[in-house]
């Protein structure tokens, strides 16, 4: 008999296969980068958060001399104030845990805003990311302020709820 080498389309079946999984991973990215775009939408950047007494615990989102301002209680003034100053609690605090618990899963705090008012009362919301999927979430403004703080992220405020910035320098 014959002995024939046999024919094999090893390498163009890896070229295939390489190509749908970079197909696979530019469509992944743009499918993020529209979330994103979309979470960031009619938005305004805002550059500080600050914690007054006056004599309750008032929390601050401004830019420039413009922002909002809203009470807090005293245990996430607390929480808001260890991040704000890099200090460390003896104990981690629940947002230092929440950091730790994403951070175990590699996941992250991508970007965070304030969305909307309802009834006198601000809602926010968090993206995060595992390094694959952006997962969004609501939160209440003051737990967005610690968890952006500690991640040192950009945050914002919808267009819709510009009209209620006053003047807080």
């Amino acid at each position: 008999m014959f002995n024939r080498k046999r024919k094999t389309n090893t390498p163009v079946i890896l070229i295939a296969l390489i190509l749908i999984i970079a197909a696979g991973a530019v469509l992944k990215n743009y499918a993020a980068g529209k979330v994103l775009s979309g979470f960031t939408d009619n938005t305004v950047e805002m550059d500080k958060i600050d914690l007054k007494y006056e004599p309750n615990p008032t929390l601050y989102f401004s830019k420039a001399c413009g922002g909002i301002k809203m009470g807090v209680t005293n245990d996430q003034a607390f929480s808001i104030r260890e991040a704000l100053t890099k200090e460390a609690f003896s104990r981690p605090l629940t947002h230092d845990l929440f950091v730790d618990v994403l951070n175990s899963y590699n996941a992250k705090l991508v970007y965070a805003k304030i969305d909307a008012i309802q009834n006198g009362v601000y809602t926010a919301k968090l993206l995060f990311s595992d390094g694959s999927t952006l997962h969004e979430a609501d939160s209440r403004p003051s737990d967005m302020a610690a968890l952006t703080l500690r991640y040192g992220n950009k945050f914002a405020i919808s267009g819709d709820i510009i009209s209620n910035m006053t003047d807080v320098c």
